[in-house]
């Protein structure tokens, strides 16, 4: 049974809604743990590396989640004086 794509006009421009490739994957203890131990030391690049399954947005995001939620972050002091 085929699936449905559903399409909406606004403002002269046509999307598809299912646009969206990828699921949703909660982010685990560990992999919280790894990002709180490594963001502020190693390079963004590197870091970013370490989640290849999730984007630099997705990493971004969760470290101002954790952040607000009162997570500490390990911090590379020499970089910061």
């Amino acid at each position: 049974m085929p699936r449905k794509i559903y399409l909406d006009m606004r403002c002269g421009f046509v999307y598809n809604i299912r646009m969206r490739k990828y699921t949703k994957k909660p982010w685990s203890t560990s992999e919280r743990k790894l990002l709180s131990e490594n963001y502020y030391i190693l390079p963004k690049e590197e870091v970013y590396g370490l989640f290849p399954d999730r984007t630099t947005n997705a990493v971004r995001k969760q470290v101002l989640y954790l952040k607000a939620r009162g997570w500490h972050f390990k911090y590379d002091l020499e970089k910061h004086i």
